[in-house]
């Protein structure tokens, strides 16, 4: 999607695209392909991020999709997190509100300046906006 960026330049430059064009073709910004995001969910690691709830008790209610603070994503940011400022803003923020609308998202992982060098920082992005 940016070939003349390095890797760290074009997550950044990634979040602002998604905040600043009127997104005319949105799988565009897509970058699981169909075996990544079949291996995402066989993996189990789908479900450590989110999980899906009901609106109410019966059989026909409307699922929504939540973040699943209580995975094992979850913990393991926790472990973590008072080494990084950033993973302990982003996991303060994500433990308090869920999932977010991606503008939110986005705002927020621009605010909190992420390291786009840094393993967990990309990583993080990633997982955000995967479901």
């Amino acid at each position: 999607m940016y070939p003349n960026l390095s890797v760290d330049v074009a997550y950044g430059q990634y979040l602002i695209d998604l905040l600043s064009i009127e997104i005319e073709d949105p799988k565009k910004f897509e970058f699981q392909s169909n075996k990544t995001n079949k291996e995402f969910h066989e993996s189990g690691l789908w479900d450590e991020v989110y999980r899906y709830s009901n609106l109410s008790e019966s059989k026909d209610s409307t699922k929504i999709l939540e973040a699943n603070n209580i995975g094992k994503y979850m913990k393991a940011l926790y472990k973590i997190k008072g080494d990084d400022s950033f993973i302990t803003n982003y996991w303060n923020r994500r433990e308090a509100a869920g999932l977010m609308p991606n503008e939110l998202a986005v705002l927020g992982l621009i605010n909190l300046r992420s390291d786009y060098t840094d393993y967990f920082h990309r990583r993080i992005l990633v997982l955000e906006f995967s479901f």
